[in-house]
């Protein structure tokens, strides 16, 4: 798997066009898209500047807002994501009982949700086809 990490769009660390750059450079290398890990501000700045853009819209977007749900998903550029990550002790009780937790792995570890069946998962893991069109928004709701 291959990932970008955009946690911020700036001149200090990678602007939208420098993730273009590096987005079409990769797919020139190796004839797939990365994944865009985003944080909720960069994944709303992003739709917001960029709409349908295919370039970003191509990439399964790897969202990391860290709550326990997300009722304010940025829609634009993705319907919605293909993982979710966020840290295990925001969805336990204090009673230990977790929504999501891995048998045997740390209280305060990240977690990740794919969007989709595990047999999904399975089928797209490591989520490396080359996407020729976004795919269609009936077909990424659930």
């Amino acid at each position: 798997m291959i990932a970008l990490d955009l946690e911020s769009i700036s001149s200090s660390f990678m602007s939208l066009d420098g993730a273009r750059q590096f987005i079409e450079h990769i797919l020139q290398e190796t004839q797939r898209y990365p994944l865009l890990y985003v944080n909720h501000a960069t994944a709303k700045h992003i739709s917001s500047k960029v709409g349908e853009d295919k370039v970003f819209a191509r990439c399964p977007l790897w969202y990391a807002p860290f709550r326990k749900s997300i009722p304010d998903f940025p829609r634009g550029t993705w319907t919605t994501y293909t993982l979710w990550q966020f840290s295990s002790e925001i969805n336990c009780s204090a009673q230990g009982t977790c929504l999501y937790n891995v048998p045997g792995t740390r209280f305060d570890m990240d977690i990740n949700v794919f969007f989709g069946t595990p047999e999904e998962l399975k089928a797209q893991w490591p989520l490396t086809r080359i996407l020729a069109d976004p795919p269609e928004a009936h077909e990424r709701e659930r």
